[in-house]
């Protein structure tokens, strides 16, 4: 049996219209399936023409000869008139191909605005239009006269090749048509010197699938369904003649039709200019159905009373949204944001969008419904610095979905509110906050320069366990409700704090970090005898009740060992509000704190506030042990920030120290895994025995440079610059008073150098310069040492140490071990050095900037060296255990 299927539509006038359509025969068995897809009735081509002197449309509706029906100006660009059913609804429109700027510019509606600019080809391109994947849409494409290939996209939405193949020759005019009514359109080519027709039946390289011949030269050739059997036949105009010649079998060169239409120096086009009979883009379609078992038809399926059946047709694809965000702009600037949210809105072009969907650097976020194509806000918190891409597409009820809009923006880690690393030399009688705000100030159990976790490389703070080994940050006073002068963080809110601890006794109750409240402390990390754990407390205030909220640490805790802490109150977490503890990189412990409370008071270092009297604050949980690189976050970290925050203690990488001769002009580095110095025209100079009177910078020998071509390098990078990192160097220059600037040491990228350590002649001071990204010409952050009038250009040089902290984002330049250095705040995200180290030289600098004079004891660490740490690298003798 056969199924026979009557499509029910209205077209654009609102004139109900059907057609008939036939299953083939299959055995009726239970759960056969017949199906019909709906299709554009087989409407006909009508002709028209394209006049450039008036950049008009004339349309005719039907293939013959008469006046014309429509006219259709277009003022805008292009000069290759198109058209094609863009939206599906069986009417074609028109359009134009801008051969300068490679733009397709489509209209829906042949007397409305543009809807589509697609930027699609490259120079020399001639464009074609078809249907290619059967879709009843239209879409671009252009075919290659240098290397004859195809080029088809199926889409209005994006740029991409979805089919590519080889077809044609040199000469030849590309032409489309459904060839074979399959309902796909697929290439052929007009060739004028010979007026052959070469057509295939599928958009790939191979055979001519017919080939005609047809016309005379100099004819134009078009391409239509003239008899309205749904298939595509070949037709020419006659310029000379002005006469279409439209045939309709592809089997014979006869002409089935011949009319005049259209005047000189018009250009012939094809298609279906009605407006009034085709199925709409967007309409409601009915059906009914009956069998027929090869005797006679049943009754339809809308027979007594059923009615008929109903579906929306939609071939209409929706628009991009637009996308705008706050505070985050799709712009080049740099703007504060890590570990705050951000608004993100998307507005729909078209009334029948139902959603949004969404990904924030390619990860998929929950989709948005709307109704009406309304705009929709979503809310998004960067957890890293660096170019963020969001991407949004807007999507319909029958699912069809627009192409993506992207929207790109910078954000830049404001760092932690405080950071002391308790790196500070012997002696000090404050521990300095990394970006000069409020200090710690030491109680007289405290002992600064003690090894710290990465041992002489790196320094902490000794606590001694009595009542003054602390160090305190004051609140500040300038707000009038005491309970919220908070010296650092604010405790209702979201915050996390860090440290490196060493405990050395585990007898009792420590605090690590704690910040004060009205009787007590308003949070505590710390450690638990009775529970022999770390552990992280705040209070909470619930129907008058203070309640203390706690998270304890998983694992055992070992005396006299370092381990990194990091606590955290996330107080918009999803599943509510909740306190976390994550030790060293393992998986942090996690539990509820439902409630808050309002505190304020002194940040405090190695004890928490117990009590309240007349008399003052009472402490207790005064912790004995080492404690290292303290920093807090008025917001919660990631768990790679908190990885970063343990990768900022000293790892060296590189130390050369040019003690001894050299073979085969390599310098040996100190570093036992570390790379060779090669020598590119520098000589290592090393005193030959005591009577000698040569004076090295440092030890027996030093590097010495011509400042016209001698260098020296490494194959490969030895640090990576978009983490922290140290450069440690002493130079020594050759001239009295250099008249050009030179380069004492570079990290180069492709483009450009990451980082430059010189002399710069027209300030006579030492430089360390920042470059703000791998490309030619991009801005840079120049630190400008202020520590002494002129470099020392005899004896034993200057010392120069650059640092770069990852978390602060701050380049600090240290000459001869300066107590206040001279740094900037880069305000870009780090990127990365590709090339190896450059000594004496920048290979991104116009005459290579060469270094005239001495260099010695370089050194390279991964990692943040502290202001102990610099002091001992300055010393005049040799040290190989730092």
């Amino acid at each position: 049996m056969k199924v026979q299927f009557q499509v029910f539509y209205k077209d654009k006038g609102g004139v109900e219209r059907s057609y008939f359509a036939d299953t083939l025969y299959k055995s009726p068995n239970p759960g056969t399936v017949f199906s019909h897809q709906v299709v554009q009735p087989p409407l006909g081509a009508g002709v028209g023409m394209w006049e450039p002197s008036t950049r008009t449309f004339h349309m005719r509706n039907t293939p013959t000869a008469g006046v014309t029906d429509n006219k259709w100006p277009y003022p805008e660009a292009g000069t290759v008139p198109l058209t094609g059913d863009w939206d599906g609804d069986g009417v074609d429109t028109i359009g134009m191909y801008d051969a300068a700027t490679h733009v397709f510019h489509l209209r829906d509606k042949n007397d409305g605005p543009e809807r589509w600019a697609i930027q699609y080809g490259t120079a020399g391109d001639i464009p074609v239009v078809g249907g290619w994947d059967g879709d009843g849409i239209d879409t671009i494409g252009v075919w290659r006269p240098s290397n004859h290939y195809f080029y088809l996209n199926n889409e209005h939405t994006n740029t991409t090749t979805d089919v590519s193949f080889v077809y044609g020759a040199t000469g030849m005019t590309p032409i489309v048509g459904d060839w074979n009514g399959d309902g796909y359109d697929t290439i052929g080519m007009y060739d004028s010197s010979n007026i052959m027709v070469y057509l295939r039946n599928s958009n790939s390289a191979g055979g001519n699938s017919s080939e005609l011949r047809y016309g005379s030269a100099g004819d134009e050739p078009v391409v239509g369904d003239w008899n309205k059997d749904k298939v595509d036949t070949v037709g020419v105009w006659r310029p000379s003649t002005h006469y279409f010649y439209l045939n309709n079998e592809l089997t014979n060169n006869v002409a089935d039709l011949s009319f005049i239409f259209g005047a000189d120096g018009m250009l012939p086009l094809s298609g279906n200019w009605s407006t009034d009979s085709g199925i709409p883009a967007n309409t409601t379609i009915s059906y009914q159905a009956r069998a027929f078992d090869g005797d006679q038809w049943g009754p339809w399926s809308s027979a007594n009373g059923a009615g008929r059946c109903y579906l929306k047709r939609d071939a209409f694809t929706p628009k991009a949204p637009a996308v705008t965000g706050d505070p985050y702009k799709d712009d080049e600037v740099w703007r504060s944001g890590v570990g705050k949210p951000g608004t993100f809105t998307f507005t729909a072009a078209d009334t029948d969008v139902v959603g949004y969907r969404w990904t924030i650097d390619d990860a998929a976020q929950p989709p948005m419904p709307t109704t009406g194509g309304a705009p929709k806000d979503v809310t998004w918190t960067p957890t890293w610095q660096g170019r963020h891409t969001l991407s949004a597409e807007a999507y319909d009820a029958s699912g069809r979905t627009s192409a993506r809009a992207e929207y790109s923006f910078k954000v830049v880690d404001d760092g932690p509110v405080g950071q002391w690393n308790l790196g500070d030399v012997s002696g000090s009688v404050k521990a300095v906050e990394e970006m000069d705000r409020a200090p710690a100030i030491p109680g007289s159990g405290v002992t600064f320069g003690v090894a710290g976790p990465a041992s002489r490389a790196d320094s902490a703070a000794r606590l001694d366990g009595t009542a003054n080994g602390y160090l305190s940050v004051s609140a500040a006073d300038t707000d009038t409700d005491s309970l919220k002068q908070a010296a650092v963080i604010d405790p209702t809110q979201s915050f996390s704090v860090s440290a490196w601890v060493k405990p050395a006794s585990l007898d009792h109750d420590v605090a690590v970090l704690s910040q004060d409240g009205l009787n007590d402390a308003g949070f505590v990390l710390g450690y638990s005898a009775s529970d022999q754990s770390w552990y992280f407390e705040a209070p909470g205030t619930d129907a008058g009740t203070t309640t203390r909220w706690r998270v304890k640490g998983a694992g055992s805790v070992t005396a006299n060992q370092w381990v990194h802490l990091t606590a955290m109150f996330d107080a918009k977490a999803a599943t509510g509000s909740r306190l976390s503890l994550q030790i060293n990189n393992n998986a942090a412990a996690t539990a509820a704190r439902t409630s808050t409370m309002t505190v304020g008071g002194d940040f405090q270092i190695g004890r928490a506030k117990t009590g309240q009297t007349e008399t003052g604050a009472v402490y207790g949980s005064q912790f004995v042990g080492d404690i290292a690189d303290v920093r807090a976050f008025t917001r919660t970290v990631s768990t790679a920030e908190v990885a970063q925050f343990q990768r900022t203690i000293p790892d060296r990488k590189a130390y050369w120290q040019f003690d001894a001769p050299v073979e085969n002009d390599t310098v040996a580095n100190v570093q036992a895994d570390g790379q060779l110095l090669k020598l590119q025209g520098a000589v290592v100079h090393v005193a030959t025995d005591a009577l000698d009177d040569f004076q090295a910078l440092t030890g027996q020998g030093h590097l010495e440079l011509d400042g016209k071509s001698a260098w020296a390098s490494t194959d490969e990078k030895a640090v990576a610059t978009n983490q922290s990192y140290t450069v440690s160097v002493r130079a020594r220059l050759t001239s009295l008073d250099p008249d050009k600037s030179q380069t004492v040491l570079s990290l180069p990228g492709q483009n450009t150098d990451r980082l430059v350590v010189r002399y710069d002649a027209p300030t006579k001071r030492w430089q360390a310069v920042v470059t703000a990204s791998d490309t030619v010409g991009a801005p840079t952050t120049v630190v400008t040492s202020t520590a002494q009038a002129d470099p020392t250009r005899d004896g034993f040089g200057d010392h120069l140490a650059v640092v770069y902290d990852s978390v602060t984002r701050q380049v600090r330049l240290y000459v001869n071990g300066a107590s206040v250095p001279d740094d900037a705040r880069l305000n870009t995200s780090p990127w990365d050095s590709v090339g190896g180290v450059q000594v004496g030289r920048s290979t991104k600098t116009t005459g290579g900037e060469y270094f005239a004079g001495a260099l010695d004891e370089v050194r390279l660490y991964a990692g943040a060296l502290d202001r102990n740490g610099l002091k001992q690298l300055g010393g005049l003798q040799a040290d190989p255990g730092i």
